[in-house]
């Protein structure tokens, strides 16, 4: 099941880094690929009650720095609502877990 999401600006990291030439390298290396990843996402959450990105990372074998923008641009974009549950990370972290609204 994919799940087709619009968000608003393109490089999330621009806000947070200005216009920074190494941010702005990382982002032209992974934009080709962005929309492919944010629906692996998508369908990766679309399939279990709820996931947080650690979960995320290593169910789609993404690494941190691509799966955490791309959740970042996801709640900022609020496609789906945060979880109270929080659960820990592979570092044993406390991370928020998140889930789909439900399909109208």
């Amino acid at each position: 099941m994919s799940i087709a999401i619009h968000l608003r600006s393109a490089n999330i990291c621009q806000d947070r880094h200005g216009a920074h030439p190494t941010s702005r390298a990382a982002y032209e290396a992974v934009a080709p690929r962005k929309e492919i990843i944010i629906a692996s996402i998508l369908d990766y959450l679309a399939s279990v009650p709820d996931a947080t990105c650690d979960e995320s990372e290593a169910a789609l074998d993404l690494s941190h720095q691509r799966c955490s923008a791309r959740f970042g641009e996801l709640k900022r974009d609020r496609p789906h609502r945060t979880h109270r549950e929080r659960r820990l990370t592979r570092l044993n972290l406390a991370a928020a877990a998140f889930r789909l609204p439900p399909a109208n």
